[in-house]
């Protein structure tokens, strides 16, 4: 009996409930494995797939995902995928996690269903055991579980739903099935091209049925064929652009990626058989075309091709023709093309997402086959299967817990990778965000010693430049920081850096020159405000103003430069603009506190009388008081010169003596002293006027 031959014609077809319950049965396995990942959180470039995408929120954003194609507001020109993240920001937001999962799970549970249709109208048998496999395999656990990947599980429910209309059109004849599959095929591309082999797959399908294929065959699967290339041209055009597909991680001779396609040939296949272990980072492989040895794995793909071929004699047609769909659907990602995460590794479980029903299918079928040979009835045939779907969904739920939450993801893939170069950098990227900087720099260490990176030494680099300067270890920042710029000289990140490690160490003039670099490669509102500092500290105040507003154009909420322009302001004697600058920040930061308190000592203080409102000034200072600490020495020393200014002499005294013991108390002496010099003029009846 064929490995893959049809089911008997007198076999019992299901009844209308036992389907409803085989189908009902898929979708509770699939929701029951994949309860981890509905648990799991955003990760990695959830954000740059929609997250953080304008398009997703701004208005006229929809549009934009369809017909800006050249302009790239997504990171892919798939508009249908990026449609539904838009529909789903709208229905769920961009805080909860959770629905987003649900989709995808519910998305993994449809394509089970419709690839068990599938099977059971091309009559392959143990049709239900594949769809199950496909539904709870480890190597599908990074497409489901990754909010991402939606595009993998969209775009393969379009193409199932594509053949199945074709095969109605295929035995009714009617065109309006073969518009129905034409369109759901565009509609699978649109959510991604990999689904762009679908026409090659029919014609296996034809060929499997028995059917000859023709002229008039191959002619109805021309615009098939022309959609499909249309849009991988496309796709190959984005990962060259705006993907950066290119550069010293691609550059590999023909017999170099004949090596990498053979031997992951066998990795993916390998991987269905036996789940373990999975990677979202696998190793990345080091290729050795220059020696005979190294073509090993391509030796190994032609004796199975070779094997197959004999044996389709006696076991059918489908232990070639699932190979072959394998091959052609994969053929991708197989490492003839350039596609952006092969600079990291040359496989990943997210890869063979679609191509994998071919063997699942002639795996299921394959060993139903044995088992008939082998006279193994019901009674066993039943628990094996079963004991096969709890050990994958074991490794499934298991794999899908490292999905919740970014960190979980990275630690998981180092445990297993070590030398994931990337994972080490996006690690410790989200350590520095949370500020642990030591354990931010025992992740970037180790890509320093790497042996082939691609750019990932540049950032580890950076990486400890920036927690160094961080930790106050500026001599030892700039050890890397030096080298950060030399891998990247045009990155303007590293130049900023740079600049501030160079100004920790005292070399101002050399710092003024790396934030006018940085201003240079990008407009960046904390150089134009470091730069603004270090010109005021050299006395430049004029040119300080101007990159002290330029900061402020490009963030006005930026307060640090508020105050060093009202520096810059004052020392021009412009004490106006000073109150308007403020003011000006406290509209804006709708009412930030921390300008109130210093609007209130202008009023109060100002050398020139017209700017003087001590009423005001007492008003602001009486506000700041009541939402700071009782004991604020600032907020004491201000509400003090403000009572002051409106005569309010024995108040502005007890205040001043409150504000002098509190800052006795935190140790600061200057300010203490500070303060009772203005004390002595509280004292005198007279209000403190700055100089």
């Amino acid at each position: 009996m064929h490995a893959m031959s049809r089911i008997r014609p007198d076999e019992q077809v299901p009844l209308p409930v036992r389907r409803f319950a085989a189908g009902t049965g898929l979708v509770a396995l699939t929701f029951l494995v994949y309860v981890p990942a509905m648990g799991g959180g955003f990760v990695w470039d959830d954000d740059a797939h929609f997250l953080q995408v304008p398009a997703m929120v701004e208005p006229g954003g929809l549009w934009k995902i369809w017909t800006a194609w050249r302009e790239g507001p997504t990171l892919q020109y798939y508009p249908l995928l990026f449609s539904t993240f838009w529909v789903q920001v709208r229905l769920w937001g961009l805080d909860n996690p959770l629905p987003y999962h649900v989709v995808n799970v519910a998305f993994q549970a449809a394509n089970a269903i419709m690839f068990w249709l599938l099977l059971r109208r091309l009559r392959v048998r143990a049709a239900w055991v594949a769809a199950a496999v496909f539904a709870v395999h480890p190597v599908h656990v990074e497409s489901v579980a990754w909010i991402t990947e939606l595009k993998n599980l969209q775009s393969t429910l379009f193409y199932l739903l594509a053949v199945l209309a074709y095969l109605r059109f295929d035995e009714s004849g009617v065109n309006r099935w073969y518009a129905t599959s034409l369109l759901l095929f565009a509609c699978a591309l649109l959510s991604k091209t990999v689904t762009c082999s679908l026409p090659v797959a029919l014609i296996f399908i034809c060929w499997w049925r028995g059917r000859r294929v023709g002229v008039r065959e191959i002619a109805q699967l021309v615009p098939f064929f022309a959609l499909g290339l249309a849009m991988s041209l496309v796709t190959r055009w984005w990962e060259i652009v705006h993907v950066a597909a290119e550069g010293e991680a691609f550059q590999m001779p023909l017999p170099a990626r004949l090596i990498v396609a053979s031997r992951a040939l066998l990795f993916y296949a390998g991987k269905l058989l036996w789940p373990h272990p999975i990677i979202f980072i696998y190793p990345r492989w080091q290729i050795a075309p220059s020696s005979p040895v190294g073509f090993w794995p391509a030796a190994v793909v032609a004796t199975i091709v070779a094997a197959a071929m004999a044996l389709s004699h006696r076991l059918g047609r489908g232990i070639i023709l699932a190979p072959a769909y394998f091959v052609v659907t994969l053929f991708p990602a197989l490492g003839f093309f350039n596609v952006a995460f092969m600079r990291f590794t040359f496989v990943q479980d997210h890869f063979q997402y679609l191509a994998s029903l071919g063997l699942i299918a002639l795996y299921a079928a394959g060993g139903a086959w044995l088992l008939g040979r082998l006279g193994v009835g019901r009674a066993l045939a039943i628990p094996l299967v079963a004991a096969i779907l709890a050990v994958l969904g074991a490794f499934s739920w298991k794999q899908a817990g490292a999905y919740q939450d970014a960190k979980s993801l990275w630690y998981d893939t180092l445990a297993k990778n070590p030398n994931a170069w990337m994972a080490r950098i996006n690690l410790g990227s989200l350590l520095m965000m949370e500020g642990r900087y030591p354990e931010a720099i025992v992740q970037f260490r180790p890509v320093l010693n790497a042996r082939q990176t691609f750019g990932e030494k540049a950032k580890a680099h950076f990486g400890i430049a920036q927690a160094l300067h961080h930790l106050g270890r500026p001599a030892e920042a700039y050890e890397h920081i030096i080298e950060a710029v030399r891998y990247r000289p045009d990155s303007a990140e590293a130049r900023y850096i740079y600049g501030l490690t160079l100004a920790a160490l005292g070399r101002a003039d050399e710092a003024i020159e790396q934030f006018r670099h940085t201003i240079r490669l990008e407009p960046r509102p904390e150089a134009h405000n470091n730069l603004g500092r270090l010109l005021l500290e050299r006395g430049e105040v004029s040119e300080a103003i101007e990159h002290l507003r330029a900061a402020l154009r490009l963030r006005p909420g930026h307060t640090r430069a508020r105050f060093n322009l009202c520096e810059a302001l004052a020392r021009q004697r412009r004490y106006g603009d000073v109150i308007r600058c403020l003011r000006e920040g406290i509209q804006v930061g709708g009412g930030e506190v921390g300008l109130v308190r210093p609007l209130a000592w202008w009023l109060a203080t100002s050398p020139d009388a017209q700017w003087r409102d001590g009423a005001e000034a007492v008003r602001l200072a009486e506000a700041v008081l009541r939402s700071a600490p009782a004991d604020d020495a600032e907020s004491l020393d201000v509400l003090a010169a403000a009572y002051a200014e409106v005569g309010r002499f024995p108040e502005a005294v007890e205040t001043a003596l409150r504000a002098v013991a509190s800052a006795r108390r935190q140790g600061r002496s200057a300010l203490a002293a500070d303060i009772e010099a203005r004390l002595a003029s509280y004292r005198a009846g007279r209000p403190y006027h700055q100089p």
